[in-house]
């Protein structure tokens, strides 16, 4: 019969033989379970980024719809008019005018949806050319040019 003391101590090795097994498994699942961590953590911070750049890309349409609506509502006090010999523009109609002065806006940024007042320029062949800050377009009309103010009327002038 075998010695109970070399029977325990037999046994005793394989417990901690189990135990170690079992740490060595338990330590294999956790660098697993790490890993997945740190696999979900990186998918999630994607899906945040992602969230992110949908919710600012609404932003932006939203901001671009109200714009537009903003236009639409603007470019209903416009009415295309011929102001020369095969000219346009955009003149104020007189029911939208308030208290705004009379004033024509560029046809081409009109296309564009942005209003741009045109700039009385110079006299050529009895037409006055009139000019587009923002796109530099040039269109000559026969409406005759607003009288200039005498210079104790301006403002910052004396």
């Amino acid at each position: 019969m075998p010695d109970p003391i070399t029977v325990m101590t037999g046994l005793g090795a394989i417990r901690t033989a189990l135990d170690i097994t079992k740490t060595l498994s338990d330590a294999r699942d956790s660098t697993k379970l790490l890993a997945v961590k740190l696999e979900l953590q990186g998918l999630l911070l994607e899906a945040q980024e992602a969230q992110s750049a949908l919710a600012s890309q609404k932003r932006e349409l939203e901001e671009r719809i109200r714009q537009f609506e903003t236009w639409e509502g603007e470019k209903e006090r416009y009415q295309l008019q011929q102001i020369g010999r095969g000219t346009f523009a955009y003149t104020l109609k007189a029911e939208a005018q308030g208290s705004e002065p009379p004033h024509m806006i560029c046809p081409t940024c009109y296309e564009h949806g942005r209003k741009s007042i045109l700039q009385a320029g110079e006299i050529f062949s009895g037409q006055r050319s009139h000019g587009c800050p923002v796109c530099q377009t040039v269109v000559a009309g026969t409406i005759q040019p607003l009288e200039p103010l005498p210079a104790r009327d301006i403002p910052g002038i004396v």
